[in-house]
Order: structure tokens, then sequence, then C-alpha cells
């Protein structure tokens, strides 16, 4: 994973602001971005735990175990997999269509 704004910040928080002012439009849309790779910023554990699992898949608590094993079960899921594919077909065929109608 990397920066998405190489701005060196492990966690990059997103609100909706009025275009020249500092107002706020509160409309309940919040949107995180992640840095893995700068987990070792963040004052948070269980965060920094999260991030550096991201970044290494190196287990380092319960969560980051638990998240791991239902990454192997996933994967091992033939159904699930058969199904996710299904899926991203479906939204990169909606994406061209978008594409063709510009």
């Amino acid at each position: 994973m990397t920066d998405p704004f190489n701005l060196g910040l492990p966690i990059y928080e997103v609100e909706t602001v009025f275009k020249g002012t500092n107002l706020n439009y509160n409309d309940a849309n919040h949107k995180i971005f992640f840095n893995a790779e700068a987990f070792e910023k963040t004052k948070n554990p269980a965060i920094k735990n999260f991030l550096h699992f991201l970044n290494s898949q190196k287990i380092s608590d319960e969560f980051t175990d638990k998240i791991s094993n239902a990454s192997e079960i996933a994967k091992r899921n033939v159904l699930w997999r058969k199904e996710y594919m299904f899926l991203n077909d479906i939204l990169e065929d909606l994406k061209n269509l978008d594409k063709t109608n510009v």
C-alpha cells in the first residue's frame, strides 16, 4: 500500500467542505484513507497493529489474527471466489459502459 497523498500520514480523513470556506457540509459523508507504510506514526496501538498487518501481513494482536484467519478461509472458499469474480466482472462491465457513454 502506498501513501495516497504523499504527505507521510498514516490516516487521512476527508469531510465535505464548501469550496472557498471552512464551512462543513455535515452530509454524514466521511472518507478515511489509510497509508499502511506509515504505521509507526500512529499513536493508537490497535490502528498501528492493523496498519502494520496491512503493510507486512505480520500478525501482532488478536484482531489481526482474526483478519488473517478470515482471509485464509475466504481464499479457500470456492463459492465465495466465484461470486467475487462474477461481481468484479459486472463492475468492470459497468465501468466500460460508462466510458463509452461519455
